[in-house]
């Protein structure tokens, strides 16, 4: 196997070459997936079983669109996050794996991954057993009161999991209790059944309170500057090098005393073209990478260096109408536009076999009943409509999309989109917006009459997708403006209704009413696509291609 230094000249020389990443500054690189990415979530699918065997100066080499310009998990920045943090997490719980990998796992299908046991009782507070001997990378053993240091720091300065916790409906006024060195308990103030899988979160991976503590000031009292460039977790990786938006360099942690991982690096590199990654992989530069574009993806297939990995996820590419203009706030027109879309076609022109239509109100790799009903293209039904509606002529609209959310085909879903609402008498004009980060504060400013976007919810659950999506007062990201009060009621009813046939019965009549309402056209759903080394065998990745290096193993 390779060594570290090696790849790295390797890697110097082909994106030298390649030009790979020249054209878009650190800054940028690490911008273009930032902010509200939604909560782009990764309920993190892992082998149950453990990897070993692992060789000294084996080195595991990713390739990433964009990398986090900050390490601190609290720093949330979309995709360039959740991507790669999960490398180096050390969360209480984690999902398990599943032997379908298009459904995921429910949202409380999960296992310990560096506590020793757990137990939920009848009112939903969690008891957990921390294992002995477990320690950071800086030599201190995981405690209780890592844990309380945690979460305190999470409620002082990570919004991402704080809203987790409303979902959880964790205590946040007295968020953990201490029992002794190795238990604390999770207090809840309802019992729900999103609570476990919030700790499979890797924003809340334990920190060393210690070791974070003593990098803290007065002018830095959570010692954002130093967690900013550093880990300290008690995963099986710890950062040793981070350079903001570029790079990042792991190493085995020394403490980490569950299995012994196959890789003792991993290397990070951000490479924002599609095209050089693709030839890093074909040349045996590098070990996996992502969000190769489709057409690409494709040219690969039948290559010996590699192989494909895909699996639908629950991100979905969405038409979003804001709901402030009065043609959108008109459930006839939403419904024409709807029925106007021919998702087969966008599906098969754009994504190919990495796709499929998404007919539904709700991801189908989320675990619930079957859809009580669900989209086909109907062009007369779609100009009927308008014509109730009062716009028997059509009328003009704006689309607007970026290249990075929902991805690099953006600009063509919507121009085939534009072409479809052609043939009901909607003439769709499309504006592309360069900035990602200034597409998504003009989208939170209601600046957009409609625009191509995709969300991608933390926990695999139909209340936590449509909580996410449109609740008007709870949801992370309603920018549209929808509301109805019979959903609203009958949501905020399943948040609390525990699993069964009368928590089905409720799922089902919300999703007739959202596929009567059309608070969003869904169109796509992207296949989870990626290329990974031929011989690496045991792949597992959350939700948003975020690789489980260390349940990776080497078919020697």
């Amino acid at each position: 196997m390779r060594k570290l230094s090696v790849i790295l000249l390797t890697l110097a020389l082909l994106l030298t070459a390649c030009g790979g990443g020249t054209d878009t500054s650190a800054d940028e690189t690490a911008a273009v997936e930032e902010s509200s990415e939604s909560l782009d979530a990764p309920a993190t699918t892992v082998a149950t079983e453990s990897p070993s065997g692992q060789k000294t100066g084996e080195t595991f080499t990713m390739l990433m669109p964009a990398l986090p310009s900050n390490a601190d998990f609290a720093v949330y920045q979309g995709t360039a996050s959740t991507a790669v943090a999960a490398v180096w997490a050390g969360t209480i719980l984690e999902f398990k794996a599943q032997d379908d990998p298009s459904i995921q796992p429910g949202i409380d299908d999960v296992q310990c991954f560096i506590c020793e046991s757990f137990t939920a009782d009848s009112d939903g507070n969690i008891t957990v057993v921390l294992p002995d001997g477990l320690k950071s990378a800086y030599g201190n053993e995981i405690s209780s009161d890592d844990v309380l240091y945690t979460f305190e720091r999470v409620l002082a300065n990570d919004f991402v999991f704080r809203f987790l916790m409303g979902v959880g409906s964790w205590n946040t006024e007295n968020p953990i209790t201490k029992v002794d060195d190795k238990t604390f308990v999770v207090n809840v103030t309802n019992n729900v059944p999103f609570t476990l899988g919030t700790l499979a979160w890797y924003s809340g991976s334990i920190l060393d309170a210690t070791e974070v503590k003593s990098h803290a000031t007065d002018e830095d009292p959570w010692a954002k500057e130093w967690m900013a460039g550093n880990s300290a977790t008690y995963g099986p990786y710890h950062l040793s090098s981070f350079s903001s938006g570029e790079n990042a360099t792991l190493s085995l942690n020394p403490g980490w005393n569950k299995f012994v991982p196959t890789y003792s690096d991993v290397v990070i590199t951000a490479v924002p073209d599609s095209a050089t990654r693709l030839q890093a992989m074909l040349t045996g530069a590098a070990d996996y990478t992502f969000k190769v574009d489709y057409d690409q993806l494709a040219s690969a297939e039948g290559n010996s260096a590699v192989e494909i990995t895909e699996a639908l996820e629950s991100r979905s590419v969405e038409l979003h109408l804001n709901f402030a203009d009065e043609k959108f706030a008109d459930k006839k027109v939403r419904q024409a536009i709807n029925y106007a879309i021919d998702r087969d076609a966008i599906v098969k022109g754009i994504m190919g076999k990495y796709g499929a239509a998404a007919d539904t109100q709700l991801p189908e790799v989320i675990k619930g009943p079957a859809a009580p009903g669900s989209y086909t293209q109907d062009v007369e039904k779609a100009k009927a409509l308008l014509a109730e509606a009062g716009y028997a002529d059509g009328f003009d609209m704006v689309i607007t999309v970026n290249a990075v959310r929902p991805g690099s085909y953006a600009s063509n879903v919507a121009l085939l989109v534009a072409n479809q609402l052609a043939d009901v008498g909607i003439n769709a004009t499309i504006s592309v917006y360069p900035s990602a980060t200034d597409f998504e504060a003009s989208i939170r400013d209601d600046s957009f009459e409609a625009w191509l976007w995709d969300s991608t919810p933390a926990l695999s659950d139909p209340y936590y997708y449509w909580r996410l999506n449109h609740h008007p007062i709870l949801a992370f990201q309603n920018y549209k403006g929808y509301e109805n009060a019979e959903f609203v009621e009958k949501l905020d009813t399943l948040f609390t209704t525990p699993a069964g046939p009368a928590r089905d019965a409720l799922i089902t009549e919300i999703h007739a009413i959202l596929l009567d309402d059309v608070p969003m056209v869904r169109i796509a759903q992207p296949a989870n696509a990626g290329m990974l080394r031929s011989g690496v065998e045991n792949f597992r990745t959350t939700t948003l291609n975020a690789v489980l290096v260390h349940y990776l193993v080497e078919n020697y």
